[in-house]
């Protein structure tokens, strides 16, 4: 497949990405130090957020648009046609900047539900098989069926009776597709309407039951949660999905087209060597999870049961094997194993009299990015560029500085040499955070680009 180059021109704009870069690049030479930027008001190019398939499908912490595509649409990073790489792709906003840029991209997660989102996101079903694939499901609620529903530990507790029924009779038409790329589209689109048709309180990605009554009278939320209430006891499951499938329809129609490159998506742990088979890329753009910060397998949990029937033992598989995940046994945590970064362990010590769990969430963290950061360099060619995107939390009141302990690995351990650091205020990005915790995220991000020798 010829690969076209899709970089926006002409490149001497003062907004296009090859002159920002350039600029940025020249500063940072001059100066050594990080630059503080503002993404949103920098890469004006990017305009909605709503632009081709982006918003498919909610997801927690998702990356701002415009850190890849101000990198991808630059001559000065990578080269035009070649593949990039996200070890950590979520819901797939690098590999769809990827080919929209003219890239080839490769996507790896260990979450069903993301790997199901990345893939969904770029690819581009004839819309006569979407038409096929939308009668089948109707026609198949129109004989009444009595579905079966997953086995989801507590579904009562989620899902009002009529919703669970409606929600089984669509799953089961899904069921009966037989073109993936449909059958995955319908799935992502039975997923949107799983949270929206749920009793989880919408203000939170972790799943929350919504409760009126937590709200004092003459709340801004009460009445609206009340109101919500009364809808769900009412609302039907079909319409709900009808309306999710017409809106990603349009989202899909976008892309058609204008795509430049082979998107290609795995749902496995990247640090699982053996069975990656991804070849060599030309750069990697990702940005990991937060230490002890994110919970992606929890806030995908109900999805997850409606459309792979995923256990709570297998939910808690998943957590286990996350990569900032809180969840440790006491044997685990009772003696501090370190990090390997001399400041980062100096502070984890200190910490560790306070509150050994956190110490050694953090100390895990470090050690298992230092892991999947020396499977990324294996897979970048020589020369190859890597762009970080990664934050400083604090743990028990400390800041935890992680971007400055994953430049020591990098430069020092793996020998990469660092070309630019840029740092801009987290404003949108919706963090999930552990409620009256001794974890927070500072909202800052550092975004770092490094260069493999």
């Amino acid at each position: 497949m010829k690969i076209h180059d899709r970089r926006p021109g002409p490149t001497h704009g003062p907004d296009h990405p090859e002159t920002l870069v350039q600029q940025l690049l020249t500063q940072y030479r001059r100066d050594g130090l990080p630059i503080d930027v503002d993404f949103r008001e920098m890469v004006k190019l990017v305009g909605s957020p709503d632009r081709y398939t982006h918003l498919l499908h909610p997801y927690p912490a998702k990356l701002l648009q415009h850190i890849p595509y101000l990198f991808l649409n630059s001559s000065s990073f990578g080269r035009v046609g070649g593949t990039v790489l996200d070890p950590f792709s979520g819901s797939g906003t690098v590999l769809l900047e990827a080919l929209l840029a003219g890239w080839n991209a490769v996507g790896v997660d260990s979450n069903p539900l993301a790997s199901l989102i990345s893939r969904v996101k770029i690819s581009t079903p004839l819309e006569r098989h979407l038409d096929e694939g939308a009668e089948k499901i109707l026609s198949f609620w129109n004989e009444d069926p009595k579905c079966p529903p997953p086995a989801i530990q507590n579904l009562e507790y989620w899902f009002y009776p009529h919703i669970v029924d409606g929600l089984a009779r669509i799953r089961s038409g899904i069921d009966r597709l037989t073109n993936l790329e449909v059958s995955e589209f319908y799935k992502l689109c039975l997923s949107v309407t799983v949270r929206k048709v749920s009793l989880a309180n919408p203000r939170f990605a972790v799943p929350v039951r919504l409760r009126p009554e937590n709200y004092p009278r003459g709340h801004w939320y009460r009445a609206k949660a009340e109101q919500r209430l009364h809808f769900l006891q009412q609302v039907s499951p079909l319409k709900v999905f009808e309306e999710v499938v017409e809106t990603n329809r349009k989202r899909i129609a976008r892309i058609r087209g204008a795509l430049g490159g082979i998107g290609y998506v795995q749902n496995i742990d990247f640090r699982n060597v053996s069975k990656i088979h991804l070849g060599q890329a030309d750069a990697i753009i990702t940005s990991p999870p937060y230490a002890g910060a994110q919970k992606y397998i929890r806030s995908s949990g109900l999805e997850l049961g409606w459309l792979e029937g995923v256990s709570q033992s297998e939910l808690s598989s998943l957590r286990g094997s996350t990569i900032g995940r809180e969840k440790f046994s006491r044997t685990e945590y009772r003696e501090l194993k370190p990090c390997g970064v001399e400041s980062a362990d100096l502070l984890l010590e200190s910490v560790k009299r306070r509150n050994a769990l956190r110490a050694c969430i953090a100390a895990t963290y470090i050690r298992e990015m230092r892991s999947a950061l020396s499977v990324a360099k294996e897979h970048l060619y020589s020369g190859g560029d890597l762009l970080l995107v990664v934050g400083p939390t604090t743990v028990s009141g400390e800041v935890f500085d992680v971007p400055s302990y994953l430049d020591r690995i990098l430069v020092h351990e793996l020998g990469f040499n660092k070309r630019l650091e840029l740092v801009d205020r987290i404003r949108t990005r919706k963090l999930t955070t552990k409620r009256n915790s001794s974890s927070s995220m500072i909202a800052k991000e550092h975004v770092v680009w490094y260069q493999k020798n």
